[in-house]
């Protein structure tokens, strides 16, 4: 599994993982250093058992984006355009450790296509789990291909900040581009944290709309914690963006 490095993402993936090793699945977690402590703090007990493995994915380090700033949080704003270029620089890393550790399957992110990429190197099948709901993501996904397309059911209003963003360079590939291939990408289906009780419509125009079946696997919802830390991460997590 490899989650973008914000903790908005990183929970909800956390929390398949967990569901995933109840049905006997073997976990690899990929993530930066910074972020995986964080996890580690938390103190959950599955974490680092024999089902649930972190793996540290290092990312390329410079003087202007050290190692502890290889996640979103407490990131400083004017560091944010150079943290997606470390992590597409972090490819070659994940390659190592398809190698190594030769998964059946590798569930990937938003933003990250060359994680599917890598997969495909080495004959890995690869699905994309999208943590945000149904309704926002068909909303974002018809725009995205052609926002004149008439669309048939009630659609979220996309935030104009979150448009401006997706419609932003990142490493020289736009930012929609990089969303859009990760669904192409995606092998025969794509995960969504969300469940048909709530979405059953969205779900079936989110696979409409990416060719390919919406299969939803929430929605996931971060088990409360015991310790002190637990709180205060959970209101900084608050705060970052995705």
């Amino acid at each position: 599994m490899l989650p973008w490095l914000a903790q908005g993402h990183i929970s909800p993936y956390l929390q398949l993982a967990k569901k995933l090793s109840a049905r006997n699945f073997i976990i690899y977690f990929c993530s930066t250093p910074i972020n995986l402590d964080s996890i580690r703090k938390i103190g959950n007990v599955q974490v680092e058992s024999s089902s649930i493995q972190l793996i540290d994915l290092h990312l390329p380090s410079s003087p202007r984006l050290p190692p502890h700033h290889h996640t979103t949080r407490s990131l400083p704003p004017h560091l944010f355009p150079f943290l997606i270029p470390a992590f597409d620089a972090a490819k070659p890393n994940f390659s190592n450790i398809l190698s190594t550790l030769k998964p059946n399957l590798v569930i990937y992110d938003f933003l990250q296509p060359w994680a599917a990429a890598a997969a495909n190197e080495q004959d890995v099948e690869s699905v994309m789990f999208l943590t945000t709901g149904a309704a926002g993501i068909s909303s974002a996904v018809r725009y995205f291909k052609n926002p004149n397309m008439e669309h048939s059911i009630q659609e979220v209003e996309l935030n104009k900040y979150l448009l401006q963003w997706f419609g932003g360079t990142e490493n020289g590939v736009r930012n929609k581009d990089r969303f859009l291939e990760c669904l192409e990408r995606s092998s025969n289906m794509v995960l969504i944290n969300t469940s048909r009780m709530i979405e059953a419509q969205y779900i079936d125009y989110v696979s409409v709309l990416v060719g390919k079946q919406t299969v939803p696997v929430g929605p996931l919802v971060q088990e409360c914690g015991n310790r002190e830390e637990d709180v205060g991460l959970e209101r900084r997590n608050l705060v970052q963006l995705c």
